[in-house]
């Protein structure tokens, strides 16, 4: 078997998330008929995240083997690849690997961006890349809240009552913070995050930077555990995951 490593885009607008699911239209689905149409078969498909419904990739990962028969050269298979794939969906790079590769558990951070803006800026054009806010927030309270987060924690408050995990505790590396009041964007790297995790922490961020919650109510949740006692998700447009390493 060959193993092969593909780097893709996507924007995630009209697609279910990543994950399949019958009858839906979601990015895993439709990769996958992709390669049965190229390979015919293929085996151990493994990615690198799971995005949300709406949540867009710049450089997503995933993992596969393949018929060690298949004659491609790594620009032939990435080009066949673009040519049965939607407009909404892209294969940046084909990697043919020696060694053994898994997109999933060889990946030690994953880095979302993610592009928030207050609904005095909203724009029609933007309305699928944006993710947009009502509250009038302090930059700096928010900023100041973003550093509770940092460092390894239980996260099992800021998780999906949905979510299959069974282990909640994951690390953030690193929250950068840009922009001002009116207009952020966010870099947000860990070693993992849970279902709705960053759209969470964020409405809750929000919230803080409102004058709405507590200044150490991302303390608060992360002491507790307790689902319930977080900011309204945000809404997964404009969130993009932007690095996997």
């Amino acid at each position: 078997m060959k193993n092969i490593k593909i780097v893709l885009s996507y924007d995630g607008a009209l697609f279910k998330g990543w994950a399949a699911q019958p009858g839906k239209r979601t990015v895993e689905s439709t990769v996958k008929n992709a390669l049965v149409k190229i390979l015919g078969e293929f085996h151990n498909f493994y990615a690198a995240g799971r995005t949300d419904a709406g949540v867009h990739a710049e450089n997503q990962v995933i993992s596969l083997k393949a018929p060690i028969s298949v004659n491609f050269s790594e620009t032939g298979f990435c080009k066949a690849l673009n040519s049965v794939l939607p407009d909404d969906i892209r294969i940046k790079k084909t990697k043919f690997i020696d060694r053994e590769f898994n997109a999933r558990f060889d990946a030690v951070s994953r880095t979302y961006r993610y592009i928030l803006k207050h609904n005095d800026m909203y724009s029609v054009f933007d309305r699928s890349y944006v993710s947009y806010f009502r509250e009038s927030i302090s930059i700096a309270k928010f900023k100041t809240a973003a550093e509770d987060i940092l460092g390894v924690h239980n996260f099992r408050g800021f998780s999906a009552s949905c979510s299959e995990s069974k282990n909640f505790e994951r690390e953030i590396f690193s929250f950068l913070c840009e922009g001002n009041d009116k207009e952020l964007i966010l870099t947000i790297s860990g070693n993992g995050f849970l279902t709705h995790m960053i759209r969470l922490i964020t409405g809750t961020l929000i919230q803080i930077a409102a004058g709405k919650m507590p200044d150490n109510q991302i303390k608060i949740i992360l002491k507790s555990g307790e689902r319930g006692l977080t900011g309204k998700k945000t809404s997964p447009n404009g969130l993009f995951l932007q690095r996997i390493e």
